[in-house]
């Protein structure tokens, strides 16, 4: 059995729960609730709070998908003090592209979910990176910037593929923001079109 800590954000403070669960039934509620869109939400009650469907979903993903990554030293520490019976760093990474990106090569088209999803993904990875100290957490870094590379990599196989305009810009741009982050260079950016 898998340890993992959930977290949760109770205002604007990120505050661990210290519940352990095991980690199937963690990631069975992630993909029942986060990595699929929630149309059980988009209630008349919900939408008359003046929520748009496309700024609710950006905000859910993106709380929920910070709240995991912000956590990546916490895993990290866990892994050493509980060994195999951690739910580890590599653990969260896998479990985010496999729900997150695992249909970047496909070419079939991408609802605004998926975009979101995968926009909001990016940006906290890179947010993450930018404030993470690289001397105190090399490994942290190590594992964003390989699933950087990855999803760059799909990304460009699956902009090659796809049919229908919007899917093929997200798919580019997402190569172009993770080739701008690895280079520094803004000529990179739109480079992937070529």
């Amino acid at each position: 059995m898998k340890v993992f800590i959930l977290c949760y954000l109770s205002g604007n403070e990120l505050e661990d729960i210290r519940v352990c669960i095991d980690f199937e039934t963690a990631m069975k509620f992630l993909e029942k609730n986060l990595f699929i869109e929630p149309e059980w939400l988009f209630t008349e009650s919900v939408t008359r709070l003046g929520f748009s469907r496309i700024d609710f979903l950006k905000s859910m993903s993106g709380t929920m998908i910070n709240a995991l990554l912000l956590r990546s030293d916490l895993l990290a520490r866990q892994e050493s003090l509980l060994g195999e019976k951690a739910f580890t760093l590599q653990n969260l990474i896998d479990d985010l592209y496999q729900n997150i990106f695992n249909d970047l090569t496909s070419g079939k088209t991408m609802s605004d979910f998926d975009r979101i999803q995968q926009n909001e993904c990016l940006n906290s990875l890179l947010t993450i990176l930018k404030k993470t100290d690289e001397a105190k957490s090399p490994e942290i870094m190590m594992y964003y910037n390989t699933m950087l590379t990855k999803i760059s990599e799909n990304s460009k196989i699956g902009a090659l593929k796809a049919t229908d305009s919007m899917t093929k810009n997200h798919l580019f741009s997402m190569v172009d923001v993770i080739q701008f982050w690895f280079t520094g260079d803004k000529k990179n950016i739109l480079s992937s079109l070529n």
